[in-house]
């Protein structure tokens, strides 16, 4: 793997990541698969929703012993895929490795790199465009 292919495969894991955890173009597609993990959905919970399925999640984990008086919210494992799917940690870790070893099989191929570059073009403009935002 060369290092410009290293570097675009990196830029195309940011993209993805922030794709899956925070655009507000897959915000249908992540509330559904949401409640279809939780059996229930963000209207359901207080704005805070997601930090209180992480304090269940935490409570199971035993890292947190007082939630567990609540009767907890989700079970233990629903719990801990909801977490995952909007942690960005975890989903970067996940998707990272994806696109890593994709890089490394096909990264010199033109059906790849193309779709990649755009990925990390787009993260880096979009990241950068969110702080330029001229004074009015």
């Amino acid at each position: 793997m060369t290092p410009l292919v290293f570097l675009v495969a990196v830029g195309a894991a940011y993209r993805l990541t922030m794709l899956v955890v925070y655009d507000r173009i897959t915000a249908d597609v992540r509330e559904r698969a949401l409640t279809w993990i939780t059996g229930h959905g963000e209207d359901h919970h207080a704005p805070d929703w997601r930090c209180r399925c992480r304090a269940v999640y935490d409570a199971h984990s035993g890292l947190d012993d007082h939630i567990v008086d609540q009767r907890s919210l989700l079970d233990g494992w629903r719990a801990k895929v909801a977490y995952l799917v909007t942690c960005p940690w975890c989903v970067s870790f996940y998707l990272g490795q994806l696109v890593l070893w994709s890089g490394w099989c096909f990264g010199t191929r033109a059906w790849w790199f193309v779709p990649a570059a755009g990925l990390a073009a787009s993260g880096a403009v979009g990241t950068w465009a969110r702080y330029a935002r001229p004074a009015p």
